[in-house]
């Protein structure tokens, strides 16, 4: 369980991560994510690629805009 997953950062997590979001920005599959986060909240262990999704997301934004396509 990631640390950082704890509200007030779990709602901007999951906005960065949001299936629609992630869809405009044609780099991750939507479905692969959600899957992801599934089977780390439930105990899997997949903090380091969500915080590169995560982090990349928040580049991604920050510089290209939201719904730039890289």
């Amino acid at each position: 369980y990631m640390v950082w997953w704890h509200a007030p950062r779990r709602r901007a997590s999951e906005g960065l991560l949001d299936p629609d979001r992630l869809r405009r920005g044609g780099v991750f599959d939507p479905a692969a994510t959600r899957r992801l986060l599934a089977e780390h909240l439930a105990g899997r262990g997949h903090a380091r690629i969500l915080w590169a999704l995560l982090v990349f997301e928040s580049w991604r934004a920050h510089y290209l805009g939201e719904g730039a396509l890289v």
